[in-house]
Parts: structure tokens; sequence; C-alpha cells
């Protein structure tokens, strides 16, 4: 992952920074369909990024998504997971 995000490639700016700024602040995650050939699509953003974070660090990692600018909004209820934020 460290080298998808920051080998020279055509990449969304707001997903690079998104994990730079996850690195140095020592976030815990996993990415999901972590085969090459998908971590370059989401790069690109031609596919979404699905990601698992440490429950412990929920209210971190809120902050820093809120100062990187994404915004948050809540599934319908029909469609909401449990613990998927």
């Amino acid at each position: 992952m460290q080298e998808l995000a920051t080998k020279p490639q055509t990449k969304l700016a707001c997903i690079a920074t998104l994990f730079r700024v996850m690195h140095e602040n020592d976030m815990r995650y996993c990415h999901l369909k972590g085969n090459p050939q998908h971590l370059a699509l989401a790069f690109s953003g031609e596919s979404d990024v699905d990601v698992l974070f440490d429950p412990g660090q929920k209210t971190k990692l809120e902050t820093i998504l809120s100062h990187l600018g994404f915004k948050k909004f809540h599934a319908i209820r029909p469609k909401r997971l449990r613990d998927v934020a």
C-alpha cells in the first residue's frame, strides 16, 4: 500500500493525501480487495476504496476525514450496516 501511495501514477490527490495523512498519524487499517489492479483503479477514481479501520481510532479517523474535506452521510435505514461509519 505504501508503495502505491507514493509511486508516481495517475491518482486522485484526495485519495493519495488521505493515505499519506493516515500514515503520518499512525492509523491502523487494511484495504479490502487488495490486489494491485483494484488499488490502481481506486487511486485513479474509477472504483471505490474499501478500508477497514481499528475501531479504537474512530474519533481520530473522523477528525482526519473532516480536516481533509470528506463529508459524512448516513445511508437510508434499510441499507445501513452495523459498524460502518
